[in-house]
């Protein structure tokens, strides 16, 4: 990461706030889930400073848990993304 910055200049955003919670990391309605090719990301995010500007999100998100699974054990991961992903 440290090239991208400093070598390459890209700019890097904070994707955390949602709608109804802001920043609440506890309460956090992103989802991930990993697949054969990577990981899907599903969800909404309400407020992202620079988000024009950036060229990569940090975005947060909370282990999907399967049905038969409770989520009391927060499994947060932040992802880095491309502003601009197929």
């Amino acid at each position: 990461l440290f090239n991208l910055v400093v070598v390459g200049k890209k700019i890097f955003a904070a994707a955390t706030t949602e709608p109804g919670i802001g920043a609440r990391f506890s309460a956090v309605k992103t989802n991930y889930q990993r697949t054969q090719g990577g990981y899907i990301l599903d969800g909404i995010k309400s407020f992202v400073t620079m988000a024009s500007y950036a060229d990569y999100y940090l975005v947060l998100a909370n282990k999907k848990m399967p049905p038969d699974e409770t989520a009391e054990n927060h499994w947060l991961s932040y992802f880095l993304v491309p502003r601009i992903t197929k």
